[in-house]
């Protein structure tokens, strides 16, 4: 029963879209949000948010920072980071085309009409190019390129688009190097990270990367090669181990984070 109940919840969600506020610490900046992306947006306060993307904002972003959130879904972590950030070039890259609509209404609201925030509605990929991206039946959070496995989290594909892929170096002609990379691309990022290897080399930008199990030895050697190191995020240390979500740091610099957790 319940499970048909989210099903039907899931249906009903499809393309509706209202605002909601992040938390204090962020401004309670306003963010257009769609339970069609996750169900999670209907759930009161801040329980309506994921609390380790909010956590890594505070972690990882300082005032004047330029931010890129790759896979920014309906932007949560990038206007958070546009409110940590203040001054800084906040860029949201979402392959989603109905996605990055959210975003553009959410940089349009006038509350976060100060920011520099742009959106750039493509897939972060290996090479420029077209590839086949698959919709979630359950929820567009859960998108992913249909060359690469995925998230277990899908419920099967709604459909099946073709989208405009580039890599991440070519967004340096267009926007300052960042200093703070998110990447969230539910399988794809060993490709994200193939067409990046110009920002790690010459930008050497701080790397929040979700990291899939399947190819989670090539992520770890190729930033390896790189000179990253992964840290914790909570105590700045070096893991040996990182879980899910991997925190990636310049080998040349410390990591302190900047909050650890919500006041």
């Amino acid at each position: 029963m319940l499970r048909i109940g989210r099903a039907l919840l899931e249906r009903l969600s499809r393309g509706r879209t209202f605002v909601r506020r992040l938390p204090a610490e962020f401004g309670n900046l306003p963010v257009v949000v769609s339970p069609d992306a996750q169900l999670k947006y209907l759930k009161p306060g801040a329980e309506g948010f994921d609390p380790g993307l909010l956590a890594a904002a505070l972690a990882l972003v300082q005032p004047g920072h330029h931010v890129w959130d790759v896979g920014a879904n309906v932007g949560v972590f990038a206007i958070a980071a546009a409110g940590l950030s203040g001054t800084g070039h906040i860029v949201a890259i979402e392959a989603d085309i109905w996605l990055a609509g959210l975003l553009r209404r959410t940089g349009r609201l006038a509350e976060n009409a100060g920011f520099t925030f742009s959106v750039v509605p493509a897939g972060a990929y290996s090479e420029a190019g077209v590839c086949e991206f698959e919709i979630s039946r359950r929820g567009r959070a859960s998108n992913h390129l249909r060359a690469v496995s995925g998230s277990s989290q899908t419920g099967g594909v709604r459909e099946t688009v073709v989208i405009a892929t580039l890599p991440l170096d070519a967004l340096l002609a267009h926007f300052p190097p960042p200093d703070v990379v998110k990447i969230d691309v539910e399988g794809a990022e060993l490709h994200v990270l193939r067409g990046m290897s110009q920002v790690l080399r010459e930008a050497r930008p701080l790397i929040f990367c979700e990291v899939n199990s399947t190819e989670r030895a090539s992520v770890l050697a190729l930033m390896a090669d790189a000179g990253y190191v992964a840290r914790n995020i909570v105590t700045g240390e070096v893991d040996p181990n990182p879980g899910y979500n991997v925190l990636f740091v310049p080998r040349e610099k410390g990591f302190q984070p900047v909050k650890t957790e919500r006041s």
